[in-house]
Order: structure tokens, then sequence, then C-alpha cells
């Protein structure tokens, strides 16, 4: 009988990222556990598909403390070093590398993957104990699916991977696993067939909803396929002369050389595929409505998107079941709250809030000011926003006594950030970041920009009563970036086509901003601008989203010319704008290095050394 230990012998061969099993493999004697005695298991199969889904990321504080970190949404204090943020931080000044730096998910996601095909050749029915032939069937389509997923991460992160599409003997000779890279084409090919196949077999929806709230779907399948031609119709990896001298041990280029305009093409098609699934009424923008009126209410709209469940909001496509509330809510709570507040917004992002008209900050005739305090209170229509005053009174965005830069804004300025005095409710009073004060300097735990984020957390919550609010899912694919996807791969094939301002409106139109005028029809180089802008402002605080698009669009060099910018944290709360001594004065916070080769991770150096057929990415 052959022990499950024989599937380990990879890591002598020279891939230690084939290696490894499920975790929970790991708690059960070597000399004891066989797969037969696994596969003969009902509960033993679930545990190990559930090891399977292990590293399905979590797409709030988790992906954005391993990644979205390094965009420009997000600026820990410095200070964070010494409790195990000092990769992250050196990363963001350029120092890291193939030994050196961030998460392994290479090595994470190969060995899900093994894991992966040892379950497809071995799960079997077993009716006696409940596990019936269609259930199998289903969990094989699930975990192809995930193989795709982990896939699709890797190819984000580090460009073409070795294609492994079945599960290796275990007399497999080192001449078969000492495997290269696999052109990027190629993964892109053998991906799309995958998650059609699976698209056509899945079920649009589960049939327990709630118990089985995370599992794939058509849907599902469809929006990862559509998510993949989106990414390889763009600069970073269509047509990129950076890439031309990467290349296999054998002369084999893995990334295309030529432009090749039909995967625009292809990425509008595989995103309408999923636009098509929603309007059979599958999926739609979560919106809620003020007072029972036809008018949405942009701010709880944004607000509950991210803290409700999946029966009730049905923008989410698929998300994770469970992620890290509580230090989503100890990171960017107040200090005075109970929480850690040393993860900031930064000052660039809160710059890229239009005004509530829609104009942009530096637009003429925005009302834009930087100086200054208003003298009575702020206040929005047909909400019923109440997170501004003890009195919890609706609509109330901005007392009297706030500075001019946070008055006026749109909603989803509101949704997304909390700045200085902002009234918050674990507090029953305002939040105070100035120097000296409650949440502010001389301790680390203070937002380093002046910024806490919103976004994703619960306004009720009180961390210093371990209350870190509602029950909220993790939402990995939503609605919203298909509409912004299709209208970008029209933008760049069809810049005429009315279907752009048709998908980019609806976005709008649920942030509480008016419709773009029809005029922008045609105009592909300003639709361009206002979908970057839309995705910007969309997805701000999404995780990893942002920085995954600065290098999609291939702009992210460009980018990090710019310093981080936020308020003056060693300022205190005076009136003095601009002066040294105040607060609300404007200070270059970091000053970020992006290199071209960051645009990809290296492969860490143990791998490169084990396997000579595997090549670095460029300049690492």
């Amino acid at each position: 009988m052959k022990k499950i230990t024989i599937v380990l012998l990879m890591s002598v061969m020279g891939l230690p990222f084939l290696t490894s099993c499920s975790d929970f493999l790991d708690k059960e004697p070597d000399d004891m556990l066989t797969l037969p005695m696994i596969f003969d298991n009902k509960k033993k199969v679930n545990e190990w598909l559930a090891g399977i889904y292990s590293n399905v990321q979590d797409p709030l504080f988790d992906d954005m403390s391993r990644i979205g970190c390094l965009s420009d949404d997000f600026q820990p204090s410095f200070e964070l070093v010494q409790y195990g943020w000092g990769h992250i931080l050196s990363a963001m000044q350029g120092s890291w590398g193939p030994s050196t730096g961030m998460h392994n998910y290479w090595g994470d996601f190969y060995q899900r993957i093994r894991s992966a095909y040892i379950f497809l050749d071995n799960v079997e029915p077993l009716p006696s104990q409940g596990l019936s032939e269609k259930d199998v069937e289903y969990m094989k389509l699930e975990v192809r699916y995930l193989i795709a997923y982990y896939y699709m991460i890797m190819l984000q992160t580090y460009g073409p991977v070795p294609l492994i599409t079945y599960q290796f003997s275990s007399t497999a000779s080192s001449d078969e696993l000492m495997l290269p890279r696999t052109p990027l084409d190629e993964i892109a090919t053998w991906m799309d067939q995958e998650l059609l196949e699976l698209a056509n077999a899945m079920p649009e929806k589960l049939t327990n909803e709630s118990a089985d709230f995370g599992r794939p779907t058509k849907g599902v399948c469809l929006a990862l396929r559509a998510r993949l031609w989106t990414w390889m119709a763009s600069p970073l990896f269509n047509g990129n002369p950076y890439y031309a001298d990467v290349k296999n041990p054998d002369g084999t280029s893995l990334f295309p050389q030529a432009y090749d305009g039909n995967k625009w093409q292809k990425a509008a098609e595989a995103n309408k595929a999923v636009i098509d699934l929603a309007e059979k009424g599958n999926y739609k923008l979560y919106t809620v409505y003020y007072n029972g009126t036809n008018t949405i209410d942009p701010f709880i709209s944004c607000k509950d998107l991210f803290l409700t469940t999946g029966e009730i909001n049905k923008e989410i496509i698929w998300a994770r079941p469970r992620i890290n509330i509580d230090d989503t809510e100890r990171y960017f709570n107040p200090r005075s709250n109970g929480a850690y507040g040393s993860m900031s917004i930064t000052q660039n992002l809160v710059d890229e809030f239009r005004m509530k008209d829609g104009k942009d900050r530096l637009e003429a005739g925005s009302g834009y000011r930087e100086d200054g305090f208003i003298d009575q209170d702020f206040f929005f229509d047909n909400t019923t926003w109440d997170f501004s005053d003890g009195g919890r009174t609706p609509g109330l965005l901005a007392p009297k006594g706030t500075f001019n830069m946070w008055v006026n804004r749109e909603p989803r300025f509101y949704t997304t950030m909390r700045f200085h005095r902002a009234y918050t409710v674990g507090l029953d009073g305002p939040a105070e970041y100035a120097n000296g004060q409650k949440d502010g300097r001389p301790s680390h735990d203070t937002p380093v920009c002046g910024y806490h984020g919103r976004k994703g957390t619960d306004p009720n919550a009180k961390p210093r009563e371990n209350n870190y609010g509602v029950y909220r899912p993790g939402l990995i694919f939503r609605l919203a970036e298909f509409y912004l996807n299709y209208a970008e791969a029209l933008a760049e094939t069809n810049s005429g086509n009315p279907d752009i301002l048709t998908y980019l409106n609806r976005i709008r139109e649920r942030g509480g901003l008016p419709n773009l005028p029809a005029s922008l029809t045609g105009n592909a180089g300003e639709l361009k601008k206002h979908i970057q802008k839309e995705y910007r402002i969309e997805f701000a605080m999404e995780g990893r989203f942002r920085y995954d698009y600065l290098r999609r669009w291939n702009i992210a060099v460009e980018t990090f010319k710019q310093p981080i910018h936020g308020l003056n944290q060693n300022g205190y709360d005076n009136e003095n704008v601009g002066a040294d001594d105040c607060f609300y004065t404007r200070k270059s916070i970091m000053n970020r290095i992006f290199d071209a080769k960051m645009n990809l991770w290296p492969i860490r150096q143990e791998y490169i050394d084990k396997n000579p057929n595997l090549r670095q990415n460029k300049e690492w």
C-alpha cells in the first residue's frame, strides 16, 4: 500500500514547489495514513478539499498587508518594522529580491495545485457515507476551477510559470520534473479552454446559497476568464518589448512580442459574458434606495456593499466566506478606540476623489479649497447616512469646523476614508490625528498620512470592547469590475460603442455622480481617462486591486515618480495651514522606488538553484 509520504519525493528532485499535500495531513502519522484511508472517508475527503481552498486569498486586509501596501493607496507607519512589516517597508524602497522579500505565493499555490491533482485522481463516491456521484462530480469541477484560480494569481504576480496539468507519477524521472516556464500565451489558451468547459458544466446558482456560499459557479468561472483576458490584452503582457529577452534555456520566448488587438476583442467578449449572465437575473449592482423612493442612497449603498451577506448582496460573484475582520478594524480604527491605528490612507488617494458635482478637484469651477474651515455643517440630501455626529443626524457629512479640503466631495470620499476630527461611533466623538492628540504622534499607532480607511469596516465597531462589527464576506469578484473591464476593452476596440458610457454611468450613478456626457462617445483617449479614474475610486482600498492595475496598465514606474503624500503628522491642530507646525500642511511622507523589473516578482532563488530549466524574471 502506498503511503502518502511517497508524494513528497519531489522535494529531493529540484521542484520544491511541487511538494506537500493539504495541511491537515501533517497531523496524521506517516506510517498510518494512506490515500485509500483518506479517500474512503467522507470527513477526510472534505478536509482535503478544504485544504485545496485554504490559499484562496483574503481580498481585504490580508491582501492589503501582503501586496496592496505596495500601491499608492496605503502607507503603514514606519515603526511597524518591529512588528513583522519590515519586508513590506523594504519593498517600498526597492530593497527586496529573489532571496528576500515578499510572500511565497509560488510555493503555496503549487502545493495546492498538487493537492488538487491528487484529489482528482482519487476521489470517488461514497454512497454509504452520503457522498453521492453528483457530489463528487461537482467537487471535481470546483477543484479544477481552483487550479485555474491559483494559476491566475501566479500569472499576475510572476508572469509565466510552469504549467502543470496532471499529477506526476511517483516514478517520474528528474528530467520530467525539471520543468521550464510555460509561455504566457500557452497558459492563457489552456486557462481559457478550461474555464469555458467549467462554465458550461457549473450551475448558475448554488443549490443552497447560504451553506455553499464561496463555492464556484458558472459566473465565477466566467469572471476569472474575463479577468484573464483583460490582463492578457493589457500593456504589461500584450507586446511589451521589455520582456523580449526573457526566454527559456532552449530559446523559447516567454512573453508575446507582437501587440495583438484581438486580445482586446477577447477581453470584451469575456467580460460581456459575465454581464449577460448578470442581466439574466444572476447579479446586479448593490444599491440601497432612500426611504422607499426610486433615488439611490450612494452612501449606504457603498458602505453596505462590503457589510452584507451574499444572500442579499447580488453584486457578489465570488467571495471568501471568512476574512480577517479583526485586523481590518484594528488597523483602520483610531488608537483611542482600542485599535492599532497604524495603517494610513494616502493623500495621493484622497486627491483622486471628485467633487460633489462630479468635477475633478482642480477643475475650473470645482469650488475646491485647501485652506480654512467651514463655518456651518455640510449636508447631503437623500441619504440616511448618520455617522458624523453624536446625534446621528441623517445626511450630515462634515460638521462645522471641518477643513475645507474634505467638504463638498463625492459620496465615495466619505465612505472610503476617515479624516481628522471625523466623528467615530466607537469613541462617541471625533478621531484626532494631530500631534499630541489622542490618536496622533508621538505614538506610532497613528495613520502616518493623516487618514484612516473606512471601506470594508463597520462604522459601529468598537475594538476596545472586542466588538469588530458585523459579519462580512471578502469580495473577490463583484459585478462592477466587469462593467469597467468591458468599458475598457470597448474603448480599446470600438470607442463609438454606447455601451461604454452605459456601464460606466451605472457605477457612477451608484456612487452618487452625474452621468458622463454622450459627447464623449468615440473619444477613446478621454474615455480611457474616465475609466481609469473610475477604477481608482470604485476599487480604492480593496486589497491588491490598485497594485495589480498599476502593473497591468504598465504605469507603476511613472506613478511612483510622485512621492507618497500626507498631512503633517508632526504638526499641531492649529489654523496655520502651510506652516511647518500645522497638521493640515501637506508633506512628502515617503519616496517609493519602483523599477520596471518590479512589475513582476522574482522567483525565489532556492527554486532557481534546484531547477536548471527555470529562468528568473528580468533584472532580478
